[in-house]
């Protein structure tokens, strides 16, 4: 069974603050996913080129991941398991780029606090990395079908394909500004404080669910908006170790309250008892524990890890 002991903590660092080397490498290590056959799906494995000519499969590992959540997607937002549910579900994704990767460090994430008055001018939309959206143009999904929205630019992640709930092209859909395209701002370091602050789990996890986590969500837009399947947009990850680093920081300001877990407004309808599922990738786990993590901090900057030590299930 499962337990929450961290024998291999891993440093969670801010995108920027990692070397221009390691940059690459996570990025790297990101597309290598796209490049191993799903382990989950029952369906033939198809082989397709993507922009830059790679060979990636369809489904492949990542999309095991998107289709993890998407199964789970009703259960996992908008309740109390919101946080800890992401919890295990971004370290499992830590831990597949280690396994099959080539990854070493723990996943950086996207402090959009930092560019909030205007996140599409942060280095991560540039060409070296994550790319900022471009028309898409007909013919180009997998099935050669007409699309109307908007591919990743060109980066390392130009015209990928995503396989849930269908086969589409990966899209990403900014406001039309005067300027060109462009993100709604996000909250602002002060803003983040107040939510922080709030002294009760189930308070603070619809504030930081409802506002700046759908805020971020919304302003990607494309297969970034939508809820259930939003791990297709590889930014994904670094904004959920962003939200989850945020939980770390409240569970580390509130110490006598760390490890509660409730429902808001009712705070009857949740137990740390309940169970997590992952749909076959992991064992169902109760919220317990996610609740517990490396030495009070999560592994963020020079902190600790959280994934309980069970096999992944997809190895």
């Amino acid at each position: 069974m499962p337990h929450t002991s961290c024998r291999h903590p891993r440093v969670r660092r801010e995108f920027r603050e990692l070397s221009e080397h390691d940059r690459e490498r996570y990025i790297l290590a990101t597309v290598c996913l796209r490049e191993q056959p799903s382990r989950l799906s029952t369906r033939e494995t198809q082989w397709v080129r993507d922009g830059v000519g790679r060979k990636i499969a369809m489904p492949s590992l990542y999309d095991d991941f998107v289709y993890v959540h998407w199964r789970v997607a009703a259960e996992t937002h908008g309740t109390p398991q919101f946080l800890p549910w992401h919890r295990i579900f971004i370290s499992l994704y830590e831990r597949a780029l280690i396994r099959h990767c080539g990854w070493d460090e723990g996943i950086p994430f996207w402090d959009w606090s930092h560019d909030s008055q205007s996140p599409e001018t942060s280095i991560l939309w540039s060409a070296r990395f994550y790319g900022r959206p471009t028309p898409s143009t007909p013919g180009s999904s997998p099935d050669s079908s007409p699309s109307s929205s908007h591919f990743i630019g060109a980066s390392n992640f130009t015209h990928l394909f995503a396989t849930w709930p269908s086969p589409h092209p990966i899209d990403r859909n900014w406001v039309q500004g005067p300027q060109g395209t462009l993100i709604p701002a996000t909250f602002s370091p002060v803003e983040l404080e107040m939510i922080t602050g709030m002294a009760r789990y189930g308070l603070f996890r619809s504030f930081l669910e409802t506002l700046p986590h759908n805020l971020v969500h919304s302003g990607v837009g494309g297969d970034g908006g939508d809820f259930a399947t939003a791990p297709t947009n590889p930014i994904f990850w670094l904004h959920h170790g962003n939200i989850d680093r945020h939980w770390a920081r409240w569970q580390h300001h509130h110490l006598h309250i760390a490890h509660t877990y409730e429902g808001y407004p009712d705070s009857n309808n949740a137990t740390v008892d309940d169970m997590m599922h992952y749909s076959g990738m992991y064992p169902d786990v109760p919220v317990r524990y996610a609740l517990r993590y490396g030495n009070e901090s999560n592994g963020y900057d020079e902190e600790g890890d959280v994934l309980p030590d069970a096999e992944l299930l997809v190895s």
